[in-house]
């Protein structure tokens, strides 16, 4: 999920993401429930913002040290 993140994140540069929890679920080959676990956790220390359909990433590097690229 944070791969998927951190590419996501260099593709859309300052731009929201938008894609809903499923689709990017899809996208990384895992459930709708890892990754709102996934992206929860990102919330809560900072790295992500969420609205409806939309993930902002608010910390890009940190984003790619957690994928670990």
């Amino acid at each position: 999920m944070w791969r998927r993140l951190a590419r996501l994140a260099a593709a859309y540069g300052d731009q929201p993401i938008r894609m809903s929890q499923v689709e990017l679920a899809q996208g990384a080959g895992t459930i709708r429930e890892t990754a709102s676990r996934v992206l929860q956790a990102g919330v809560r220390d900072g790295l992500l913002a969420l609205e409806r359909g939309a993930i902002h990433v608010i910390d890009r590097a940190a984003v790619a040290r957690r994928a670990g690229l």
